[in-house]
């Protein structure tokens, strides 16, 4: 005779399958962490860091696993309470094994710095791993860049950092769109690609990225270029030049000695509209 299951039985199935941050919160948590991050808010007139670390507290102390990873930061940060890096680790070990990947990442981010934990490397990218592969931003930069440069105890992997960094570069982060253009250019992985280099370095550089504003000066100033294509050359090298890139500062002192003065003038005046401020990411 086949073995039947009771519903009980499925239900409770069904709830062990699912995890604790695909659970609806109680509402008086989800109201309780959303006002919170409102008062943390660096553009709120109302900001009230203190009155935000109380209200993320209450929506953490009931087990909502959002609040669990918000109130963590907060410990780490020292946001509306002193810096406390051994209760920031206990509660984003709470939320990380709800599978929060905010939590998972700066859990990572902890062990990496031995902060309220002693430091361990392997565990910390088990972490950035899992969080990365939610599609977390923060995550996918930090763990591409990390293989690109070969930081924190990881081995030098282009490929597998390309990966890591075309995510993130997809999905906004102006590190990444440089980072890439620079794998792209130099051909680290497989053949060089100026065309697509230049994308991502515009991409990064139309941000205000400004090591992506040398990286897409220099790439111009190396094609054959006449006319526009020289002053878009010239602009992006004066930016990055005012900027402090070296690269930029070298190359643009020997195109200026040859360059007519007109086109010289049409892209200081293109030059003053780019964007001066780096992006967060």
């Amino acid at each position: 005779m086949k073995p039947t299951t009771s519903p009980l039985a499925a239900f409770f199935a069904l709830a062990l399958s699912l995890r604790a941050a695909d659970l609806p919160p109680p509402a008086e948590a989800e109201t309780q962490f959303q006002s919170a991050k409102t008062l943390i808010q660096a553009d709120n007139p109302d900001r009230d860091p203190m009155k935000a670390f109380v209200l993320m507290k209450q929506a953490a102390d009931q087990g909502y696993a959002e609040a669990e990873s918000g109130l963590g930061f907060l410990y780490s940060a020292g946001i509306g309470t002193p810096r406390n890096d051994s209760q920031a680790v206990v509660w984003l070990k709470k939320a990380a094994d709800k599978g929060v990947a905010k939590a998972e990442y700066n859990l990572g981010r902890m062990l990496l710095a031995g902060r309220g934990i002693p430091k361990d490397e392997k565990a910390a990218f088990q972490w950035i791993d899992r969080a990365s592969q939610q599609g977390l931003l923060e995550a996918q930069l930090f763990q591409g860049e990390a293989l690109y440069f070969g930081e924190h105890g990881q081995a030098v992997d282009y490929p597998a950092a390309l990966v890591l960094l075309k995510k993130a570069a997809d999905a906004g982060s102006a590190n990444a769109q440089n980072t890439v253009g620079v794998i792209l250019r130099d051909g680290k992985v497989g053949t060089p690609d100026w065309v697509a280099a230049e994308a991502c370095f515009r991409k990064a550089a139309e941000q205000g990225h400004a090591r992506a504003q040398s990286n897409l000066g220099v790439l111009l100033a190396r094609k054959p270029k006449e006319g526009a294509e020289r002053i878009e050359a010239l602009k992006w090298l004066m930016v990055a030049d005012q900027r402090g890139e070296i690269t930029a500062q070298k190359l643009l002192g020997e195109i200026l000695v040859k360059v007519p003065q007109e086109e010289v003038a049409e892209a200081r005046k293109q030059a003053a509209s780019l964007p001066r401020t780096n992006p967060k990411l």
